[in-house]
């Protein structure tokens, strides 16, 4: 079956598809020998690909991590303006893209993957993959606080509702709460809170569907075991079969 050439690269884990599309129109992909185009088709099990002379193999295992990303780091590979990223905090010798981005101020949980097909199931909100959040605010948190947080709102031109909004911890000037949602607009916890009334001074995301931080120090990483893989993967063919 025949595809587009980014979109290949994209979920071998090779390169982002904005990364391919660039390559393309430098001309330093070649289809069975001859430059390749934007829009190009290819099968892979038939034609032969290579990236700056390099043969791509499409048979490439699939890799998960998960990182538990520290405050002052950005999901990103290379940032234009020198900040420190999430890829200086490990190895790894495959092409990782990140499922789910965390803010520059934002902590916790970050699955990094080789699979295009995978993290494109995560990312989707329509597949409702929860992702819950520890939050501190300032100010105390009552009912009528969780009611409001509560309250489906427009932001970035999507309508969002978080799933639930629980409070974990009153102190005197602020509060924790958990909120999970199942989508991931940009920014969308720090302008619910906002909106409430309630600025956020930290938030972590502890949990990402099936995956937790359990046992993970802040900036460390580490692979996913099979059965993590596997709850993955069960995930996406239920969605399939509904």
């Amino acid at each position: 079956m025949k595809e587009r050439i980014q979109k290949l690269l994209s979920n071998a884990g090779v390169m982002s598809r904005r990364q391919a599309e660039k390559i393309i129109q430098d001309g330093k992909v070649l289809i069975n020998g001859m430059k390749a185009s934007l829009g190009d088709k290819i099968d892979p099990a038939v034609d032969s690909l290579k990236v700056n002379g390099k043969k791509i193999n499409f048979n490439v295992k699939r890799k998960f991590m998960i990182l538990n990303k520290p405050p002052g780091y950005i999901c990103t590979h290379a940032d234009p303006e020198g900040r420190p990223t999430i890829f200086d905090l490990f190895k790894s010798r495959v092409y990782l893209s990140y499922v789910g981005r965390l803010d520059f101020n934002s902590e916790g949980l970050v699955i990094l993957t080789n699979d295009g097909e995978m993290k494109k199931f995560l990312s989707l909100p329509e597949n409702g993959i929860e992702r819950e959040y520890k939050v501190k605010v300032r100010g105390l948190v009552d009912e009528d606080s969780i009611r409001e947080l509560s309250k489906k709102r427009r932001i970035d031109r999507r309508n969002v509702k978080p799933v639930s909004v629980r409070v974990l911890q009153k102190n005197k000037n602020s509060s924790w709460i958990s909120i999970v949602l199942t989508e991931g607009v940009n920014r969308e916890i720090r302008k619910i809170c906002e909106a409430s009334g309630h600025l956020v001074s930290r938030l972590i995301r502890v949990r990402f569907g099936p995956l937790t931080l359990k046992g993970l120090k802040k900036g460390d990483s580490r692979e996913l075991i099979y059965d993590e893989i596997k709850k993955l993967d069960k995930l996406k063919e239920k969605r399939i079969k509904n």
